[in-house]
């Protein structure tokens, strides 16, 4: 979360420390989007479509993709944080990415840009 210092009659304070404490929190934009969980925007991804080759070398994986969304909950942008170490997984779990659909982050009634950390895990059933 990011806090803004601008000084407003509410937060002015001789102590600059107190000032800092109880300045007002900034709203999401593109070039400054706040962190928020995969859970507060309740993403819906759909299943990913396992490499066949992958399945074949019995490879399996997490990705880490990082979303962009936008006040609407659209993906802006979306990459790999973390990756399986496979390529394959890699660019399978962005694929499915692809397909999200997120419940745009409000605060306060008010939409914003927010960026999020969604797990991608490729596992083989025995």
């Amino acid at each position: 979360m990011q806090v803004s210092h601008q000084s407003s009659p509410a937060a002015m304070s001789a102590d600059p420390h107190e000032s800092a404490v109880s300045a007002s929190v900034n709203h999401g934009t593109l070039s400054h989007p706040l962190s928020v969980s995969a859970q507060a925007l309740r993403c819906q991804v759909p299943a990913p479509v396992y490499p066949a080759k992958a399945k074949w070398l019995k490879q399996e994986g997490t990705v880490i993709v990082k979303l962009m969304l936008g006040e609407q909950g659209e993906l802006l942008n979306e990459s790999v944080a973390k990756s399986s170490g496979i390529d394959a997984l890699d660019d399978a779990a962005l694929h499915a990415i692809a397909g999200a659909h997120c419940q745009p982050y409000r605060e306060n009634g008010i939409a914003s840009t927010v960026v999020t950390l969604q797990p991608v895990t490729f596992r083989l059933r025995s």
